[in-house]
């Protein structure tokens, strides 16, 4: 009876965080992982019947792990989503120590909590997909929005794991990710640049300032003379 009341509940949580992810469209949902999106939404292969998180096809490899990291932001993306995760993951434990005590400790027991944590996570990251899917083909831009440095550098660093993976396992690495790949480093090159031209600037007004403390100070020992 217990252990109903906890699926139960899990199965409520689990709906609420879904639910969550399909509010893709929505504005407050797409500014805080628009760069994120963006390139997911760049390397997802042509044909729509590959999206999937257990996909093994090799243009799906990195789709599927910068969508991992769009899940894992998007369970700490507001109290209340975080609050649910938490309340998931105690949910998760209480059933733990429910089969634990009927089945005795094993591999499945004691990765329990683990793996029910990865099996939402490749439902949230199917729901992405769909929410993708829905989303006109005009429907996004790919500009900055904004977006930090640090963002466009996870983003990077993420295609490039997956391209260097590829390549020990000697996989082709689809076109749309060398794309993606050059994108991000365009953008990062030219954040680096606006970064470096708002320094200049501050120090040329930096220098200014000075500047016209010492003519002011000029004249006022020259008056005093």
């Amino acid at each position: 009876m217990i252990e109903k009341q906890f699926l139960v509940s899990r199965q409520l949580a689990e709906k609420k965080l879904i639910e969550k992810m399909g509010e893709l469209t929505e504005q407050s949902v797409l500014k805080k992982q628009q760069a994120l999106l963006n390139a997911i939404i760049e390397v997802l292969p042509d044909s729509k019947k590959d999206w999937r998180a257990n996909s093994n096809a090799v243009s799906m490899k990195s789709a599927n792990a910068l969508a991992n990291d769009f899940v894992e932001n998007l369970l700490t993306l507001d109290t209340e989503t975080l609050e649910t995760s938490h309340h998931l993951q105690e949910i998760n434990r209480k059933l733990r120590s429910i089969y634990k005590r009927s089945y005795g400790e094993n591999a499945k027991t004691l990765n329990y909590v683990e793996s029910q944590k990865e099996l939402i996570k490749k439902r949230l990251i199917n729901e992405l997909y769909r929410s993708i899917k829905k989303i006109p083909e005009d429907g996004y831009d790919l500009k900055l929005f904004g977006s930090s440095l640090d963002e466009h550098q996870a983003i990077k660093k993420q295609l490039e794991e997956q391209v260097n993976e590829m390549g020990r396992k000697q996989q082709p690495v689809p076109k749309k990710v060398k794309r993606e790949l050059g994108r991000q480093k365009f953008f990062i090159k030219k954040l680096n640049a606006q970064s470096e031209v708002n320094s200049l600037n501050e120090n040329i007004e930096l220098l200014a300032r000075f500047n016209t403390l010492f003519s002011n100070f000029y004249k006022w020992t020259k008056n005093s003379i």
